[in-house]
């Protein structure tokens, strides 16, 4: 009986000791997450840092003075072409409208009037030439009234967004104070600043990337749409202005683009560079091969550009 647990006892310390490095066995498998290097086509290592701009930028104004009675926007809001952007009650232009509506009415009467009379060649030809000259001028007055109150209706001229609003409601407008300034983003452009030694590398219609770091950094394309001629007096910088060809709707004027122009010769890697570590031996990164095994790889460093760095060599794709 006790040779049969010795036995036993044997077994289930062969099986505790199996169990054990199973365990351990386990222990050592580690989780990895895989990410996909970036290769960039042509991308030059020359950055410029830009600012995005609106095509269009506009100042709302009213030509009358009032009280601003409605104000339907706020900074940010996008607005559709038409949209009334905020309304001002004058009371000279509400008088003068009331005023022409009410002698046009009259001079419309008189015509209606004298022209039953005329008709029956009872008012000489000149007292109808009189009447109806009349009635012409009440109408010319009557349209420039109504054009003034609906002036006082300040309306958006095209699909914008709200810069900084300069009013607010139930506050007295003096004419031709600014309102409001609008953004035209249909269409954006970016705002770089170039040295004079570098300027001559730089031709309208050259294309070239960016990327936002404010959004996902992700790469757009834009062209330069003009270049300048004047170097300025303190830097010796001059501004060039690219026109972005992407149609994008996260990007808004005032963000901050680090911009690329495009070299139709080389290409580059470019990873993350939380990936990369260091050892005595230098720089490398974990890399999985073609059997789906993790293998430390060493990799030669170049510049640093917006999304990561250039990988010079001990990698491909």
């Amino acid at each position: 009986m006790c040779r049969y647990c010795s036995i036993l006892l044997l077994l289930v310390a062969i099986f505790i000791s199996c169990s054990k490095d199973v365990k351990e066995k386990n222990n050592d498998l580690v989780t990895v997450k895989v990410d996909t290097i970036q290769v960039l086509d042509g991308i030059s290592t020359n950055q410029y840092i830009g600012t995005v701009e609106a095509s269009t930028t506009s100042t709302l104004i009213c030509k009358y003075s009032g009280k601003i009675v409605a104000l339907n926007i706020k900074q940010g809001d996008f607005v559709k072409k038409g949209d009334v952007i905020a309304e001002i009650e004058s009371q000279n232009v509400k008088s003068t409208l009331e005023s022409a509506e009410a002698t046009l009415a009259q001079a419309e009467d008189g015509y209606k009037r004298l022209k039953q009379v005329h008709d029956t060649r009872s008012v000489a030809d000149v007292k109808m030439v009189e009447i109806e000259t009349q009635l012409a001028k009440a109408k010319s007055a009557a349209i420039a009234a109504r054009s003034a109150a609906e002036d006082c209706l300040i309306k958006a001229p095209f699909d914008c967004v709200i810069g900084e609003v300069f009013v607010s409601n139930g506050e007295e407008f003096i004419s031709l104070n600014p309102i409001c300034t609008i953004y035209d983003i249909s269409s954006l452009q970016i705002s770089i600043s170039v040295p004079e030694k570098e300027i001559g590398n730089i031709a309208i219609g050259d294309s070239a990337l960016f990327c936002v770091e404010a959004l996902d950094k992700s790469f757009y394309h834009a062209k330069v749409k003009t270049k300048g001629v004047n170097a300025s007096k303190i830097s010796r910088n001059y501004d060039c202005k690219l026109a972005v060809t992407d149609n994008l709707k996260s990007i808004m004027p005032g963000m901050i683009a680090n911009v690329y122009f495009i070299d139709s010769v080389n290409s580059y890697i470019v990873i993350s560079p939380k990936y990369v570590k260091i050892d005595e031996k230098g720089n490398y990164v974990w890399c999985v091969n073609s059997n789906n095994i993790v293998e430390k790889r060493y990799v030669n460093l170049g510049d640093f550009v917006a999304s990561g760095v250039v990988i010079n060599n001990g990698l491909s794709i």
